[in-house]
Order: structure tokens, then sequence, then C-alpha cells
């Protein structure tokens, strides 16, 4: 009988700590969902910025590339007209340098070197040859480019 006894209170000692357990994993849990749907990043920069205007960066930025490699069409695809190829042509290329852009901007403004450099990389990576144009994309885009 006394071992019964003993076994429900271990039993019972053993269902309040796992109840414990899960409440303390539902507290931590809401923690970090509040930290991850926070409105705030950081931006390149280290500095913290609103996820919204992160977006609208990145939206523009990714924008004024593809225009810019439409325009230029290094490939000779004529991106978005009539007897070309669909508009989003160059959309694998673009994700890339975008990235780049946003993550030098700074050192950019100096100097448009890198964004040809990495302009050139990302042509070998997909097309296995530079652009033969990465100097003239990369003065193109540096000009329009605004923080």
């Amino acid at each position: 009988m006394r071992r019964y006894l003993i076994i429900g209170v271990i039993c019972f000692l053993m269902v309040i700590t796992i109840g414990l357990i899960f409440e303390l994993c539902l507290i931590l849990c809401k923690k970090l969902m509040k930290k991850i749907n926070s409105n705030k990043v950081n931006s390149p920069e280290g500095q913290v910025m609103d996820k919204k205007k992160g977006s609208e960066i990145y939206l523009k930025t990714y924008k004024l590339v593809s225009e810019t490699l439409n325009s230029i069409d290094p490939m000779g695809f004529k991106p978005g007209q009539p007897d070309g190829s669909p508009i989003d042509k160059y959309g694998i290329e673009v994700a890339p340098i975008v990235a780049f852009l946003i993550n030098n901007q700074k050192s950019l403004k100096i100097d448009s070197k890198p964004l040809a450099v990495e302009i050139d990389r990302v042509w070998n990576e997909y097309f296995d040859h530079d652009s033969g144009c990465s100097t003239e994309i990369a003065t193109e885009i540096i000009k329009n480019f605004e923080d």
C-alpha cells in the first residue's frame, strides 16, 4: 500500500514538472515569435531599420537592376519585346547583383569596379563567360542607385 502511495506521489510530481516545462516552452515561444514578428531588422550597415523600408529598398534596387539589364541587354535576348524573350529573362541574374549592391552600397558610391567584377562573376556562373559590358552595366546602375 505504501509503495503505491510513493508511486502516486512520484507520478504527481512528474506531471507537475512536465506542466511547468510546457508552460516555460510556451513563454519562450511567444517571446521568440514576438521578436521574429518585430518590424525592425538590421540593415547591411548594422543600423536598425523598418522591415517595410528594407523591402522597399530591395524592390526598388531589384527594379533598377532589372531595367538596366533589360535596356543594355548584354545577351541579346530582347526581353519584353514582341520578338524577344519574357520581360523577366534576366531575373535569376538580378538577385545576386541586388544583394551585392545592398551589402556594399557605401563602398560603391566611390568606385563601381567591384560591381562590374560581381556582374562578371554572376555572368560566368550562369552563362560561362563575362557579360562583355559589365563596366557599362555597373556605371548605369550606380548612376541611378539611391540609398
